[in-house]
């Protein structure tokens, strides 16, 4: 009788291959900050409420732009300002973020025509302030 010598792992290494791999996998997550968000948006393009997450030394604000269906592709140059407010208003900090890939395409199975806009900002709002999303835009007839 010939026997095979069939390499299995042990159960306590596809345990700890497991476990590690989960442990990495939890690292990646983000974790979303509950923080009040404006949008400001133009007469083409819709600006949605932004997702807030903690990221390192500030936030990451990520959201979508939707066009509007009679003014869908007459956008070609856009960007962002993502203005960080305290309770009364006053301006913390504001970044530019460029948004590229504009015009916004079609979607041929007629899903909503939008895109995803990200922006990095150095510092987290209070606890009673906001995050303003402006979108800036100029139109094929403009240049």
């Amino acid at each position: 009788m010939k026997t095979t010598n069939t390499i299995w792992p042990q159960p306590t290494a596809v345990i700890s291959i497991l476990t590690l791999g989960l442990v990495g996998c939890s690292t990646l997550a983000m974790t979303a900050l509950n923080v009040r968000t404006e949008c400001q948006s133009t007469t083409s393009l819709t600006v949605t409420p932004p997702y807030v997450y903690l990221d390192k030394g500030g936030a990451l604000v990520s959201g979508y732009l939707r066009t509007k269906p009679i003014l869908g592709h007459a956008v070609t140059k856009a960007h962002l300002h993502v203005v960080v407010l305290d309770a009364k208003g006053n301006v913390l900090n504001e970044t530019v973020s460029d948004v590229a890939g504009l015009p916004i395409r079609h979607d041929r199975f007629g899903g909503p025509e939008r895109q995803r806009y990200s922006a990095r900002v150095p510092l987290i709002p209070p606890s009673d302030g906001s995050i303003r999303v402006i979108l800036h835009e100029s139109s094929v007839r403009s240049q």
